[in-house]
């Protein structure tokens, strides 16, 4: 049973069945939530519960985190993780970080993850060679072939440029694609990974043990000899990485076992070591630095306050300049209309002298007249 079968959703979040037949197409997406970085890593399950509540459609078949996975839905049914069609012969896995923030995660997180996710990778693909007689590579696909029924691996965002960018362009797909691999050698090598399948115990001979001795030299420094043989050595090295990990202590390797190796594999960064006396001649220049920025901004704050003092003077003496101007134009105006008015009176006083002139000039002609 997948998660959502046993936690009932608030509205459907997947399909029963599927309306066509798978085709090895897995779509990687991120679910644009804050990874959680800190102590027990709960991302995959914080998801798990919002997708639970959410009111619209929206899920994958598989969420993995840095120490975690979830199987939301059966890889025989539809999970609603794309549109336009693809839901009906794809399957969706998901990591629980946001597209934008690969560069900014704990150094441990990506890697981490990025095995985890590896791992679900190849339960899909073994699935799907199981169901379908399919193998699907260890390659991108684009959309063309997405459609057209290729099997690979495509992001979310070739599937929906549109809308989506997910799982981001500093997303490794080299990293994730080598994980994918490793998984599957696992797979073909009867090497527990699947619930259900044989635990490698005491007694034990081939393929799987030898896996498993290469897994135990690898992840938890074991120091075997890999001969394939489920010996003494190789139960007291299952014990000890039993230990490690806080699983159940048994000396019998288990898919639980397996899975919990997987994470176990990139276990966090230890601290970095601080020199105290770096630090507080690191912290000296910063302060120095700060001061001196405030000192510049101080300064330049100063030779703006005075080019706008500078400003409000000059455009003071302007302001006066031309109200003076306005004045000399008014006072012109008015010695103009005076002086048209002086002279308007002075051709009505001249006016009469004119026609006496013109009466003394007739006297003088008609005495002369007279006189002849």
């Amino acid at each position: 049973m997948a998660w959502l079968d046993d936690n009932p959703p608030a509205r459907s979040q997947f399909r029963t069945g599927r309306r066509s037949a798978v085709t090895g197409a897995i779509v990687i997406h991120t679910a644009e939530n804050l990874a959680d970085e800190v102590g027990p890593d709960t991302g995959a399950e914080n998801v798990a519960n919002f997708i639970k509540n959410r009111s619209t459609a929206g899920s994958y078949h598989v969420l993995v985190d840095s120490d975690s996975a979830v199987r939301m839905v059966e890889f025989t049914n539809e999970a609603f993780h794309v549109r336009g069609g693809g839901n009906a012969w794809s399957l969706g896995l998901s990591f629980a970080t946001q597209a934008s923030k690969w560069a900014q995660l704990q150094p441990d997180w990506a890697p981490r993850a990025v095995i985890r996710a590896g791992f679900e990778a190849a339960r899909m693909a073994e699935w799907v060679r199981a169901t379908t007689g399919i193998v699907v590579p260890a390659k991108r696909i684009t959309l063309a072939q997405f459609n057209a029924g290729v099997p690979g691996f495509i992001s979310h965002a070739m599937v929906d440029p549109d809308r989506r960018t997910d799982p981001g362009p500093l997303f490794s797909w080299e990293a994730f694609l080598n994980e994918f691999e490793k998984s599957m050698r696992l797979l073909s090598k009867q090497y527990p990974i699947n619930d259900g399948d044989p635990a490698l115990v005491l007694g034990d001979s081939g393929p799987g043990t030898e896996v498993l001795q290469r897994v135990l030299n690898e992840r938890h420094d074991a120091g075997l000899t890999v001969d394939g043989d489920f010996g003494p050595l190789t139960r007291t090295a299952v014990l000890a990485a039993e230990d490690q990990m806080g699983v159940t202590l048994d000396g019998i390797w288990s898919a639980s076992d397996a899975r919990a190796s997987f994470t176990f594999a990139n276990p966090p960064a230890p601290p970095p070591v601080v020199d105290v006396a770096q630090a507080l001649v690191s912290l000296d220049k910063a302060r120095a630095a700060q001061q001196a920025t405030g000192e510049r901004v101080a300064l330049v704050e100063s030779v703006l306050d005075r080019q706008a003092h500078d400003t409000a003077a000059l455009l003071a003496d302007a302001r006066a300049l031309v109200s003076l101007a306005n004045k000399v134009a008014s006072s012109a105006a008015a010695v103009a209309v005076s002086a048209d008015t002086s002279l308007a009176k002075a051709r009505d006083v001249r006016a009469p002298f004119i026609e006496s002139e013109k009466l003394v000039a007739e006297a003088v002609e008609h005495l002369t007249a007279s006189e002849s």
